[in-house]
């Protein structure tokens, strides 16, 4: 009986240890199935994506490229999914699609002109398929234009990024093809194309005052430079009528220039600059007027400048022949009663205390040059007379009527003769008198005549 039992035991411990055995097989195989299943479940749960690509067919170098795609899946919006952007296989920017499915940037690298494909894709996750679409990109040159004001040949020239020189036009433009846009360093340097000529630099447009600027081009971009140039002027002097008149007589020069600008000249050479350009309510630089004129210059300490006329543009002429308000004036002396041509000083006196002694010549005159003032006239000779004023404003002839030595002795001589002949008109009256009294009484004394 025990030994039935301890039989008995011995089968039910067997029969417990395959029953153990196979649910660890069967919790094995249980747990592999249950591990395999998500993998086969994800899958096929993959769903397929629609990416489209929005942009700009055609841009210039430089410019901003904004892009844009859309992920959809089964028509509803792919939201919070990462879209990556290529230009010719090159990543350039990401972008988060929003709830609309739509991820929007702007592409910005430097892409060169001509023809490019932009990619945009999708990686897929989260239960979506991977997705990519292309579309062509055409990049155009940009025109890159500097103006130069004023334009003055040979004196300035433009380096783009350290590269080669560039000279403008006659207009001062200088225009240039760029392939690759963004950033570009500009540097203008400025030249002295003659001695008589310097230049120098004033600012861009922007009113940036050094000569090198850095300038976004992302299309056709135009902008400005302002030089001023000074030119190295000859001053040359005439009188009224256009003769020569020594620069040494010609003191006390001052000029007026652009903006009111009085230069004091102390040479008969002066530079003279062109106006600084200024901006207009166009935004485009312009240089206003640029005449010089004289303000003041002396001859014989009296201002003699036609102020505002014979005015000069700075590089147009390298002389300036200024004409100055000083007259020929010419003097005779004439013999009061005999209307003979007679010599001697004459002293002229004029406005802030001017006074010249003129020598009158006796045969052709003589000949001054002054300033155009009045002039109180006064013959100072062998001789008198009367003082004459005169207001010189042209050339002028001024005789001057004289009283001389030889018109008082005429004089004398007259009154002499007069005084002689009234004597001997008296002493012939007298005797006519006496005599007729004589014949009077002779006749009352002859025979048969009236008592």
């Amino acid at each position: 009986m025990s030994s039935g039992r301890g039989g008995g035991l011995q089968a039910g411990a067997a029969g417990w240890v395959r029953r153990a055995a196979a649910g660890s097989l069967a919790l094995a195989l249980g747990l592999s199935v249950a591990a395999a299943a998500p993998v086969v479940l994800a899958a096929s749960a993959a769903a397929p994506v629609t990416i489209s690509l929005s942009l700009l067919a055609t841009v210039s170098a430089g410019e901003p490229i904004p892009v844009s795609a859309t992920l959809t899946s089964g028509g509803a919006p792919v939201a919070h999914r990462l879209v990556r952007f290529y230009v010719d296989n090159s990543e350039v920017v990401g972008a988060i699609s929003i709830a609309n499915g739509q991820a929007s940037t702007t592409i910005r690298a430097a892409i060169p002109a001509g023809a490019h494909t932009i990619k945009a894709t999708f990686a897929g996750g989260g239960g979506y398929a991977a997705a990519t679409a292309s579309a062509a990109l055409t990049v155009e040159v940009s025109t890159l234009s500097v103006h130069v004001v004023p334009a003055v040949a040979g004196t300035v020239t433009l380096s783009i990024d350290g590269g080669p020189p560039l000279t403008p036009d006659r207009e001062g433009y200088i225009n240039t093809d760029l392939t690759v846009g963004g950033k570009r360093s500009l540097q203008i340097s400025v030249h002295d194309p003659s001695p008589g000529i310097k230049t120098t630099f004033v600012a861009w447009s922007n009113h940036d005052t050094s000569p090198t600027r850095v300038i976004r081009v992302e299309h056709d971009t135009y902008t400005q430079v302002a030089i001023q140039v000074a030119y190295l002027t000859l001053i040359r002097f005439q009188d009224a009528q256009g003769q020569p008149l020594s620069a040494h007589k010609v003191t006390k020069v001052s000029i007026d220039g652009p903006d009111g600008v009085v230069d004091p000249v102390n040479d008969s050479k002066v530079w003279l600059s062109s106006p600084v350009p200024h901006l207009t309510s166009s935004g485009a630089l312009a240089v206003g007027p640029d005449f010089y004129s004289l303000r003041t210059a002396d001859y014989d300490g009296i201002n003699v400048a036609k102020q505002g006329e014979d005015r000069v543009i700075p590089g147009i002429l390298t002389t300036w022949t200024a004409r100055l308000g000083v007259y020929p004036l010419t003097l005779y002396a004439r013999d009061m009663l005999f209307g003979s041509q007679a010599s001697g000083p004459a002293l002229l006196t004029g406005p802030d205390g001017l006074v010249r002694q003129v020598n009158i010549s006796p045969r052709d005159g003589s000949t001054v040059l002054l300033p155009g003032a009045l002039y109180k006239i006064k013959f100072k000779g062998l001789g008198s007379s009367p003082s004459a004023k005169v207001r010189l404003s042209s050339e002028q002839s001024v005789p001057i009527k004289v009283f001389t030595v030889v018109d008082g002795l005429v004089l004398l001589l007259l009154v002499l003769v007069a005084a002689l002949g009234l004597l001997a008109v008296s002493r012939w009256r007298s005797q006519l008198l006496s005599r007729l009294h004589v014949w009077s009484a002779a006749l009352r004394s002859r025979p048969g005549s009236d008592p």
